[in-house]
């Protein structure tokens, strides 16, 4: 990691929530089942989602202990405050406004790792981030793109979900990263 100019800039967190909140696979302990409605375009949606209470306290214990801002970086975009944060015990958190893939011109043919890693290095513009994401190729939707800041994707295995092991990965990098700052020189 190059060496980075300390400033009053903190870090990000990104999160996701499907296959990282809300795994995909088999449900395990800790976990309950939510069905939740969503009002999009005129239409009613339900959804059915497994929230393990306990991840909204590790992630706000995350950004204390490391000095980063959690933010939602998921295609629930606004909804994540309202229909996830009050279900694991997150606060109203920042959110980018990720939407979805158009069904025509050049973003039509990017992966939803590449979408989402477009949407997200836009929002955190320069700043250094974590993102705890399960599809497989938002790192190298990442690298490719231009004038991203230092970052760490956390892959998240989409069947198992959010795990101690992917928030100690987090919170080593985001160490390392206070620990390789240079202070700014003065005149």
């Amino acid at each position: 990691m190059q060496p980075i100019v300390q400033s009053t800039v903190e870090p990000i967190v990104f999160i996701d929530v499907d296959g990282v909140l809300n795994p995909l696979g088999k449900l395990q302990d800790g976990y309950t089942v939510h069905r939740i409605t969503l009002a999009e375009k005129g239409r009613r949606r339900q959804y059915q989602v497994a929230l393990n209470p306990t991840h909204g306290a590790a992630l706000l214990a995350l950004a204390e202990t490391t000095g980063a801002q959690l933010v939602w970086g998921t295609t629930w975009s606004q909804h994540a405050n309202p229909k996830i944060g009050p279900r694991i015990g997150l606060p109203e958190l920042p959110w980018v406004d990720i939407g979805h893939r158009p069904r025509s011109g050049p973003d039509s043919r990017l992966t939803v790792g590449q979408w989402k890693a477009k949407k997200l290095a836009a929002w955190a513009a320069r700043r250094p981030f974590v993102w705890l994401e399960d599809e497989p190729d938002a790192a190298a939707a990442l690298a490719e793109l231009d004038g991203v800041g230092p970052h760490q994707v956390i892959t998240v295995d989409a069947l198992r979900g959010l795990t101690a092991q992917h928030l100690q990965a987090a919170r080593d990098w985001l160490d390392q990263l206070r620990a390789d700052l240079v202070p700014p020189t003065t005149p």
